[in-house]
């Protein structure tokens, strides 16, 4: 919707205001070409707190490598994380997961970590809910690209 259909609707002049140094700031992509949302930018909604995917397989090794510093774990498996960090658990079903994802997130940042890790969704995750678990998955990736 442009801010002419807005205008339209409302009978009334409408602004667009962009603040001065906001990350989205004119929503361009690499080429400078305006997209059609922000959520089409490569890095979307991402926490500030330095965040990483990490595999299921893989989690004995990320804790190996953890040097000690505090990390909130968002995940969907039943994970065990020795203190000092903390472990979010996250829905098992498609729907209720995408309804808390980006709370968890706020959640998570708002706890003041060095580090949030975020369990990956498994390869074959899907059934009848697939198209969703690919949009959370693509949302998880948005949220952790560098």
């Amino acid at each position: 919707m442009s801010a002419a259909d807005i205008e339209a609707v409302l009978g009334m002049r409408v602004e667009m205001h962009v603040p001065m140094g906001h990350p989205g700031e004119g929503s361009r992509g690499a080429a400078g070409a305006a997209l059609d949302s922000p959520g089409m930018l490569a890095r979307h909604y991402a926490p500030g707190t330095p965040a990483r995917l990490f595999g299921l397989e893989d989690w004995p090794r990320v804790l190996r490598e953890d040097g000690g510093s505090r990390a909130v774990v968002v995940a969907r498996s039943d994970l065990h994380a020795p203190a000092p960090h903390i472990v979010l658990a996250m829905p098992e079903t498609a729907e209720a997961y995408a309804a808390v994802l980006y709370a968890r997130l706020r959640e998570a940042d708002a706890m003041g970590a060095e580090r949030m890790l975020i369990e990956r969704l498994p390869a074959g995750v899907g059934g009848a809910d697939a198209a969703l678990w690919e949009a959370i998955t693509d949302r998880l990736q948005r949220a952790t690209a560098e």
